[in-house]
């Protein structure tokens, strides 16, 4: 059986001298990925809504609901990241007809233009999300999916259309679910960049609800290494795979840990679901761990990052960057 350091040597081979396409390319995850292909001497091209990029690489400013525009950056292009979305529980509940326009339209425009211009491959970013409140624990990828979030239902039916678009058009896709990623340069929206920030401030973290939740946490070089595995391995064609970290824990375990590798512990500030614009607690998911078997038995995935290791390399990201 292949290793996964084996089957990383191969990826780098595989996207050595490839013309790859980035959607959503200046994103947290999508950057370190950027940077892991760049490395690998893949020659990649960024596709963007932000106005500003200071970088060397091509660099492509439009939204992923123009087709044309779209079409234009996939042409010549042999395998194309889709991570183009619209992400975080606030701003999602403002704009929900937007997220599925953005997150579902913006895929079905790319996978017309890979379909025109005859790319080999699209990899999707999907999420934890579509499992909703998951009817198995760890979740395997054939578990039945509920999503109870406007962003969940928008990529789970991106992935029906990537399976569509396969079977109509020999479109090759992988799917890759990622759950709870985390890491340096993450934006202040979501669990633990929001914690690592208050402790940086001197600040406690903020709970909603009891603290009880539990989450597997995913440094984010695993969740590339995983990605790129999924993404050069003929194993990977048509699949979705599940990408999680090998640690789970409370959110009050986690504020804890947070505490104790900064130096300042401190008990995390309880607050009630509803307040500042968070989901209600009949829509808050109660556990979220992956089954990440499939991944392991298919590409030998391992993750290689532990949660203090990992949470300590991001504090003190967060310290030279608050």
């Amino acid at each position: 059986m292949t290793t996964m350091q084996e089957g990383l040597e191969k990826a780098a081979a595989h996207f050595s001298k490839k013309k790859v396409l980035v959607t959503g390319g200046l994103g947290f995850i999508a950057g370190h990925l950027v940077d892991r292909l760049t490395e690998w001497g893949a020659e990649v091209t960024l596709l963007d809504a932000r106005p500003e990029y200071d970088g060397d690489l091509e660099y492509i400013h439009g939204d992923v609901r123009d087709y044309d525009l779209m079409s234009g950056a996939v042409k010549g292009k042999d395998v194309v990241f889709h991570f183009a979305s619209i992400l975080g529980v606030e701003k999602i509940q403002l704009i929900p007809l937007d997220v599925m326009d953005v997150n579902l339209g913006g895929t079905v425009n790319a996978l017309k233009a890979c379909v025109e211009h005859g790319v080999g491959r699209i990899i999707l970013t999907s999420s934890s999300e579509i499992y909703g409140e998951p009817r198995v624990i760890p979740t395997p990828e054939d578990t039945l999916p509920s999503p109870v979030s406007i962003y969940g239902v928008s990529k789970l039916a991106a992935e029906a259309y990537c399976q569509a678009y396969s079977q109509q058009h020999g479109l090759q896709y992988t799917a890759v679910r990622f759950f709870n990623v985390y890491g340096e340069g993450q934006a202040e929206e979501f669990v633990i960049s929001k914690f690592l920030a208050r402790v940086a401030n001197d600040e406690p973290p903020i709970i909603f609800g009891t603290g009880e939740q539990v989450r597997t946490y995913t440094y984010v070089s695993d969740a590339i290494d995983c990605t790129l595995l999924a993404a050069a391995s003929d194993k990977g064609i048509n699949e979705v795979f599940n990408i999680g970290g090998a640690e789970t824990i409370s959110l009050i375990e986690l504020a804890r840990l947070i505490g104790e590798i900064s130096g300042k512990p401190m008990e995390p500030e309880f607050r009630e679901f509803g307040d500042a614009g968070v989901r209600e607690k009949g829509r808050e998911v109660f556990a979220r761990i992956p089954s990440v078997a499939k991944a392991r038995a298919v590409l030998g995935y391992r993750s290689r990052v532990g949660l203090r290791q990992g949470l300590t390399r991001t504090y003190h990201w967060y310290l030279k960057n608050s």
